[in-house]
């Protein structure tokens, strides 16, 4: 699970380049640890389904941060791909933690039939997307006022 929680590395607090840079979510292991603070039900979640967990908050967090932010100097669609990413970061992530869940004790190797890990990719692919957008249109801003550029896998 590892390579999936690579693509959904810690949601970031840079938003438009006002925000510090976070640190990145950690990489999960397989020991069992307390439950996330997105409160998701059921036994003590593994630390994959914790960094799924914890991942889906802090996008939630970002994107109800950026709607409250005065973002009226910057293109209107810019700053709704990024809060489109993040929102479909967060949906992406609490499939991935369902996921991760239904391995729990049944872990099979390539097992791409779990209706939670087909759920996913939708939501895991428009973030994708999205994310690309943004870095696309925010790159030549950041560049022209000296503000820090990102790759859309930094998002």
């Amino acid at each position: 699970m590892s390579g999936t929680a690579a693509t959904h590395t810690g949601a970031q607090q840079r938003v438009v380049g006002l925000a510090p840079t976070p640190t990145p979510t950690p990489t999960p292991s397989p020991s069992s640890s307390a439950l996330g603070s997105g409160g998701f039900p059921g036994p003590s979640p593994t630390d994959d389904e914790q960094t799924f967990d914890e991942a889906a908050t802090s996008r939630n967090s970002l994107a109800s941060q950026l709607t409250a932010m005065n973002t009226s100097a910057l293109p209107a669609d810019m700053v709704q791909d990024l809060a489109s990413a993040w929102q479909a970061s967060a949906e992406a992530d609490e499939d991935f933690y369902s996921w991760a869940s239904d391995e729990v004790g049944d872990c099979t190797p390539d097992d791409s039939g779990d209706p939670n890990l087909q759920a996913a990719t939708g939501p895991d692919d428009n973030a994708t997307t999205y994310k690309q957008d943004f870095a696309a249109a925010w790159d030549p801003i950041a560049s022209q006022y000296g503000l820090t550029q990102y790759q859309w896998n930094q998002l």
